[in-house]
């Protein structure tokens, strides 16, 4: 594979999981050259991320998360190209959602035990702003029922929604037989340039998965076609980077 490959999804922290030196030795052992840090729930102070991402802008993307409750002007924060909201806080905090969207935001969208129950205010959002650009953590997160996916697919409707093929060890054990199906799904509903694949590290717990689940995916055991079509670079590569790297030398 020649393309670059990016990690649309995974952690770091100093209180919580594991420092970005640890990231960075899991990424150059496994050949990954770039990857999105995604602030952990219940952290609300993002200099930690900010500052990696300061220093190593083409190597790392910074996904903010903010108190609502709070002042959204604090969404202004240098260097992030995204921020990370819960799906039943577009009820209940629109103007936070508002805000990120004037601000060109991403927005990483995240919800337990699935978003499948808010998709229709995801999608009244989605066809409001056009603009923003709304990702969908996790296959909207499956912990529920792996059906619960199926309402989620009526959001490729929105040709500015993306999902994000992450996580699969929270939902089943490898070789997630049971998720192939629900990929393959996603995938004949948004199309590769929509998709794009995380690795949720460190969650996976140990460093050895992360390269497993990587070499799976590649070779098209999970759902997403390889050669010749193309998809799986797509998927691993050419989403993600036009998500969160344009403009920093692709």
């Amino acid at each position: 594979m020649t393309v670059q490959l990016i990690d649309g999804y995974c952690h770091c922290g100093l209180r919580k999981y594991r420092p970005i030196e640890d990231v960075s030795a899991v990424m150059d052992r496994f050949g990954v050259s770039r990857a999105v840090l995604v602030q952990h729930m219940g952290e609300y102070d993002n200099s930690y991320i900010g500052g990696i991402v300061a220093a190593q802008p083409d190597r790392f993307a910074g996904v903010m998360l903010v108190d609502v409750d709070g002042d959204a002007a604090d969404l202004d924060l240098p260097g992030f190209r995204g921020v990370r909201l819960v799906a039943s806080t577009l009820q209940t905090h629109a103007h936070v959602w508002e805000r990120a969207a004037a601000l060109g935001l991403n927005l990483v969208i995240y919800g337990e035990p699935t978003i499948a129950d808010h998709v229709d205010a995801l999608g009244e959002f989605a066809a409001e702003h056009p603009g923003a650009n709304l990702i969908i953590s996790h296959m909207g997160v499956l912990m529920r029922d792996l059906e619960d996916h199926r309402p989620i697919l009526n959001l490729a409707a929105h040709a500015n929604v993306y999902v994000q093929v992450s996580a699969f060890h929270m939902f089943d054990d490898e070789p997630y037989a049971k998720l192939v199906p629900i990929v393959e799904r996603f995938v004949e509903a948004f199309g590769p340039r929509r998709l794009y694949y995380g690795s949720n590290f460190p969650v996976m717990e140990h460093d050895e998965l992360y390269g497993r689940e990587l070499e799976l995916m590649r070779s098209g055991a999970l759902g997403v076609p390889g050669a010749p079509l193309g998809m799986i670079e797509d998927v691993l590569s050419r989403t993600a980077a036009g998500l969160w790297f344009e403009n920093t030398g692709d």
